[in-house]
């Protein structure tokens, strides 16, 4: 059998192969970097406490004046700090005195507890010449010393979820949308349920919660799922490339799941308000560990997206109703199929 392939399709696949390799170090270069490095505070809440308030409020205008939009520094009486604390409604709540205190929540956000800690370390330092005593009001487990686990099981299931949404798109043309839809949905249980078992059985990462966490994994799945199938009838086979944008390259960056969001950039910070991955590690987070962080918010996020993806999948059976077709290259090669894959893992 002799080859169809000419110089031209030759060259058309390597520049198409080159302009993959340049999307992903280019998206992920600019994403993980932007994203990851550097943080900086960035209108972190935090309290002074005391029983007369206005005993703190010279305190509290130094810091403000000394560390400007960094951190937002409010105050309020010992009862209500250790409230906010508890319900994240602060990062953290500083108690001066001869024996200077700091309430933290570290499972709500280790990152930004931290930084709590470094500032008012400081503070008890220069302040009241004295150690600082911290108190934390929920505290990561052993297992997961970091806060990451809720982070890591977000990459399982999202690697999952956007393959899974290719694999269908693609295998899965001939079925009708909402065979493609429904098929999505039943895998996205499995995968969740699978996720699940070895995040408890394996490794008792989530602490007697097993049902809840796969019922938020399989809603958030369905969401990347959904969005993935609907895609794939607009994009074709450049839809690989558009998940990986934004399930993977934004997605991740804006998840809380290792920098909080007011230690990044204002791209993503704003990004985190919205994104999916961030509902997901926030409502883990506060069903495994108790940090009030707030759980229902997380899973009503993971809601509107799996809505978006049922809404995107209603549009593209209305689009193939009228014998529309996806966008594709003009020459499909093997070689093609196999740069697909690549992307795909």
């Amino acid at each position: 059998m002799t080859s169809t392939t000419t110089p031209t399709t030759g060259f058309r696949h390597l520049a198409l192969a080159l302009a993959i390799s340049l999307f992903l170090c280019v998206g992920m270069a600019l994403a993980y970097l932007g994203g990851f490095g550097d943080p900086t505070p960035h209108h972190v809440k935090v309290e002074l406490a005391s029983s007369k308030t206005e005993s703190v409020q010279p305190l509290a205008t130094a810091l403000r004046t000394r560390l400007g939009a960094r951190f937002d520094i409010s105050a309020t009486t010992p009862s209500r700090a250790g409230s906010d604390v508890a319900k994240a409604r602060a990062v953290a709540a500083y108690l001066p005195g001869r024996e200077p205190q700091l309430l933290v929540n570290s499972a709500a956000s280790p990152t930004e507890a931290q930084v709590a800690v470094q500032l008012f370390t400081t503070v008890a330092a220069t302040t009241a010449r004295a150690p600082l005593a911290v108190h934390d009001l929920a505290a990561l487990p052993a297992n997961d010393p970091l806060g990451q686990n809720a982070f890591f099981l977000l990459v399982a299931l999202t690697i999952g979820g956007y393959t899974a949404a290719i694999a269908i798109g693609a295998a899965g043309a001939h079925l009708r949308p909402l065979a493609r839809a429904g098929l999505g949905v039943l895998l996205a249980g499995a995968l969740a349920m699978i996720a699940a078992i070895i995040t408890e059985p394996l490794y008792g990462s989530l602490h007697g919660h097993f049902l809840e966490i796969t019922a938020v994994a399989w809603l958030y799945l369905i969401g990347v799922v959904l969005i993935g199938i609907g895609l794939h009838s607009f994009f074709g086979r450049f839809t690989t490339g558009i998940l990986v944008a934004l399930f993977v390259m934004l997605n991740f960056t804006t998840s809380a799941g290792v920098s909080a969001p007011t230690l990044q950039a204002p791209f993503f910070s704003a990004l985190s308000h919205v994104w999916t991955g961030n509902g997901f590690v926030t409502a883990v987070r506060g069903m495994l560990y108790g940090s009030g962080a707030g759980t229902t918010a997380g899973i009503e996020r993971l809601g509107i997206w799996a809505i978006a993806g049922i809404l995107l999948i209603a549009l593209a059976a209305w689009r193939e109703s009228r014998h529309l077709k996806p966008i594709v290259l003009p020459a499909r090669a093997p070689e093609q199929d196999e740069l697909e894959r690549i992307v795909a893992a």
